[in-house]
C-alpha cells in the first residue's frame, strides 16, 4: 500500500525525548475520519447515529527509553482497543468484536524487531506504524500514521493568579520539550451558563460561539477590540463567561495538537483607585530635549511583599487588620502585582521580598514576555532587577551575602563587634539575609554604563546599626566595582544607583552615612545594639529574619550613663550618595533641576513624629506605621557635580493619604503590597561648561 510520508492530516505518532526525565514521552493521536467511518459502517449496516460522538483519540504514554519497541506496541495495541471500541459503541450504538494489532515499519514498510525506543528517537530513518484494525472476525483493515521524533509538547497549564477583568492572566506551562516559542496562542471568552462550572477544564476541540481576545502567550483581558455595547453586554453578565486558553504548536501537525484549556471564573473588574492616577503622570509625555531623552532613565524600585509574609500571624493579626482577606491571597495580589508591574513600564524595575516560586513561576515569566531580562539568585532569594532588553546589554551582576561579606572582608570590625555586641555574631548574624545584588549594564545606545546595587537591609526597629554596616559595606562594594570598571572602560561614562528597602527613616544613621559619607561611633543609633537581644534558647535555622525577643536587657539608668562611642564605630566611605528623593536637592545643588515640582507637596510627618524633606510622605504603610523606608540614591564620585547635569524629570507620583479611604493602610484590594512602587525619571548629561 502507498501513503504519503508527508501525510499527518489522518493521525500521527510522536517519541518526545522528555528534557527534565529519562523518559520518552509517546503520543497516539488518530483522526476518526470517513475512512474509519466507512470501514465499520460496512459492518453495522447502519447509519452512522450519534453526531455529537467524539471523533478524535488521543493516547499518551511514558515509557522507559531501554523498552523494547514490541513491548511498546502491544500496550499501545490494548490501549486503540479500548478507545475504538468506545467509538464503535457511541457511534453506531452497536458493539463489535475488535482487535487491534500495531507494528513499527521503516520506510520500506518493513517491520522492525529488537529495537528500542531510544533507537528509534536517535535514528535519522523515517518510521510509520501500521494499526490493522480487525472486526468481527470479518474484515481487516490497514491503516498507517508517520511517526514523529521529539516534537514539543506540554505537560500541563497552571494559572496562579486570580482572573479579574482588565488585569493580565500569565500562564504557567511546564513543557515536556520545547520552549514558549514553539507554540502559538490564543484567548478566548464563552458564554457558558448552562454548564457546570468547575475550575478549569481540558476541552477536546474549541467550542463554538466563543470570542476571540487575545493572540499573545499572556492574555491582557482587556479586549479592546469588542466594540462598547458588547463589552457592556459581556461585563454585566461577566460571572457567566469562561476563559479559554487555546495552545497551537507552530508545525505542520498543529491541528492535531491543539491544547485547549477553559478556565471557569471570571472577577469583575475593580473600580479605578489612586494608583491609576499616579501611574498615568509618571507615564505622560514630557516633552523633554533631544538630549534629556537619549539620556533619560526610569528606575522604579518596589518591595512587593513576599508571600510568606502576607500570612503570618502577625501580619494578619496586628499588621494588616484593615485589609479583607481575600485580598491578602497570593492569587489575587498576583493579578495587582501584575498590572502594576506592566503599566509602570520602567526601564530598571527593582523588586523585594521576592520568593523563588513567585518569580520562576510568575514574575520572570510576565517580565519576559514584556521584553525584559531578570537577574536573579535562587540561593538568596529576595531581591531581583529587571531591565528592558531593547535598551541594554548584561555586563555582569552578581549576589553578595551581606553576613559572607562582613565575616570574610572585615576581620579588625568582627573582632570589635564581638566585644562590643556579645552574641551577634553567634547568634543573630546568621539570620540577617541581606543581600548586595550588583547588575552592569551597558546602553545600546549611549553606551553609558550603570551600576545598580538592589538591596533589602535588616527590618528590626532596633536594627539600625546593623543597616549602619551594611550601608558601610555597600558603599565599599560600590567602589570596588567602579574602580574595576573605570580601568576597563575608560573612555566610558559609569553611573551608579543604589534603591531598595533600606528599612531607614529620613533621621537614619545609615541614611547619613549614605548621604554624607560619615558616622561617628557616638552616633544614636549603635545603642540599638543594646535593645536587641536575641534569645540564644529560640535560635532557629529558618529562613526569615525574625526576632522575637525585642525588649533591651539595661534600664534606663544605665542606659543613659552608657558611652556610646564603647558600642559603636568610626565609619566613613570614600563617595557619598545623592539622595534622589530630596524635595530640596535643587538648593543644595547647583547641578541639579527638579523639573516636576508640586506646589501641593508639603512636608509630612512620619507616625515617628520626625519632620521628613522627603518626596514620599511614606512608602510603606500598615497598622501604627507610616514612613519612607525605601529610597533611590546616585552615587557621587569626585568633582561628580562639576563634570555633569542632573535633571529630575518626574516622578513616580507621592499618596496622599485621604486617597485611602476606606482602608487607610497597604496592602489593599486595589493594591498588593504594604510598600507603594516609588520611581524617578532622570537624565543625567555632561556639562559642557
Amino acid at each position: 500500500m502507498k501513503i504519503k510520508l508527508n501525510d499527518t492530516n489522518n493521525g500521527i505518532i510522536i517519541f518526545t525525548k522528555c528534557d527534565s526525565e529519562d523518559l520518552i514521552i509517546t503520543k497516539c493521536v488518530i483522526q476518526l475520519n470517513e475512512e474509519f467511518e466507512h470501514f465499520f459502517s460496512q459492518i453495522t449496516k447502519d447509519k452512522v447515529k450519534n453526531d455529537t460522538c467524539f471523533n478524535k483519540i488521543s493516547i499518551t504514554m511514558n515509557r522507559n527509553p531501554s523498552e523494547d519497541v514490541s513491548i511498546f506496541t502491544k500496550r499501545l495495541s490494548l490501549n486503540l482497543k479500548k478507545h475504538i471500541g468506545n467509538f464503535i459503541k457511541l457511534r453506531f450504538s452497536q458493539s463489535l468484536k475488535v482487535e487491534i494489532s500495531v507494528k513499527i515499519q521503516d520506510n520500506n514498510f518493513n517491520d522492525i524487531g529488537n529495537v528500542k525506543l531510544e533507537d528509534i528517537i536517535n535514528s535519522q530513518n523515517l518510521y510509520v506504524a501500521k494499526v490493522s484494525v480487525v472486526a468481527n472476525n470479518e474484515k481487516c483493515q490497514h491503516f498507517y500514521y508517520l511517526i514523529k521524533k521529539n516534537v514539543p509538547l506540554i505537560e500541563s497549564v497552571n494559572i496562579k493568579n486570580e482572573i479579574i477583568w482588565g488585569f493580565p492572566i500569565v500562564p504557567n506551562i511546564t513543557f515536556i520539550k520545547g520552549e514558549s516559542n514553539n507554540f502559538s496562542y490564543k484567548w478566548y471568552l464563552q458564554y457558558n451558563i448552562n454548564e457546570a462550572k468547575t475550575k478549569h477544564d481540558i476541552l477536546p476541540s474549541l467550542p463554538e460561539n466563543v470570542i476571540e481576545i487575545d493572540q499573545n502567550y499572556i492574555c491582557d483581558l482587556k479586549a479592546e477590540f469588542i466594540n462598547r455595547e458588547e463589552m457592556s453586554k459581556i461585563l454585566e453578565n461577566i460571572e457567566n463567561y469562561s476563559i479559554i486558553f487555546r495552545i497551537m504548536l507552530n508545525s505542520e501537525i498543529s491541528s492535531l495538537f491543539d491544547t485547549i484549556y477553559r478556565f471557569n471564573h471570571i472577577n469583575k473588574p475593580l473600580e479605578a483607585s489612586w494608583r491609576e492616577e499616579r501611574i498615568h503622570r509618571f507615564k505622560g509625555d514630557l516633552k523633554l530635549s533631544p538630549e534629556l531623552n537619549v539620556n533619560r532613565l526610569k528606575i522604579v524600585t518596589f518591595n512587593i511583599l513576599s508571600e510568606i509574609c502576607a500570612q503570618t500571624d502577625k501580619a494578619l493579626n496586628e499588621m494588616y487588620t484593615s485589609c479583607p482577606k481575600y485580598a491578602l491571597h497570593s492569587n489575587y495580589r498576583r493579578s495587582l502585582l501584575a498590572r502594576e508591574l506592566i503599566d509602570l513600564n520602567a526601564d530598571i524595575i527593582g523588586l523585594q521580598e521576592v520568593q523563588s516560586c513567585l518569580y520562576e513561576s510568575f514574575i520572570h515569566i510576565l517580565m519576559e514576555f514584556k521584553g525584559y531580562s531578570g537577574v536573579f539568585n535562587s540561593d538568596y532569594a529576595s531581591v531581583t532587577t529587571f531591565y528592558k532588553k531593547e535598551l541594554f546589554n548584561l555586563l555582569e551582576s552578581d549576589t553578595i551575602l551581606f553576613k559572607k561579606m562582613l565575616i570574610n572582608d572585615y576581620p579588625e570590625i568582627v573582632k570589635e563587634i564581638k566585644v562590643k555586641w556579645p552574641n551577634f555574631i553567634e547568634y543573630l548574624l546568621d539570620k540577617i539575609l541581606t543581600v548586595f545584588q550588583i547588575v552592569v549594564l551597558e546602553h545600546k545606545i549611549t553606551d553609558v554604563i550603570y551600576v545598580f546595587a538592589n538591596t533589602h537591609f535588616y527590618y528590626h526597629p532596633f536594627g539600625g546599626h546593623v543597616r549602619i554596616l551594611q550601608a558601610k559595606l555597600l558603599m565599599d562594594l560600590i567602589e570596588k566595582y567602579l574602580k574595576r570598571l573605570r580601568l576597563s572602560f575608560p573612555s566610558k561614562e559609569v553611573f551608579t544607583f543604589l534603591f531598595g528597602d533600606f528599612n531607614t527613616l529620613a533621621i537614619s544613621d545609615a541614611r547619613t552615612l549614605f548621604t554624607e559619607g560619615i558616622i561617628n561611633s557616638n552616633s544614636s543609633e549603635w545603642i540599638h545594639s543594646t535593645l536587641l537581644n536575641y534569645n540564644k534558647k529560640e535560635r532557629s535555622d529558618s529562613n526569615d529574619e525574625q526576632c522575637e525577643n525585642v525588649n533591651g536587657h539595661l534600664n534606663e539608668d544605665e542606659l543613659k550613663n552608657l558611652e556610646l562611642h564603647s558600642l559603636g564605630f568610626d565609619l566613613q566611605t570614600n563617595n557619598r550618595c545623592i539622595d534622589l528623593l530630596d524635595i530640596h536637592l535643587d538648593k543644595k545643588y547647583n547641578n541639579i533641576q527638579i523639573r516636576h515640582k508640586e506646589k501641593e507637596r508639603i512636608e509630612n510627618a512620619d507616625s515617628k513624629g520626625f519632620s521628613s524633606s522627603l518626596y514620599y510622605p511614606f512608602t510603606n504603610k500598615v497598622n501604627r506605621f507610616s514612613g519612607q523606608l525605601d529610597y533611590i540614591y546616585l552615587v557621587e564620585e569626585e568633582a561628580f557635580s562639576n563634570k555633569f547635569n542632573i535633571f529630575l524629570n518626574n516622578f513616580l507620583p507621592y499618596i496622599d493619604e485621604a486617597t485611602l479611604s476606606p482602608i487607610n493602610t497597604l496592602p489593599s484590594p486595589q493594591y498588593p503590597s504594604d510598600h507603594i512602587s516609588i520611581g524617578i525619571d532622570i537624565s543625567i548629561t555632561k556639562n559642557e561648561s
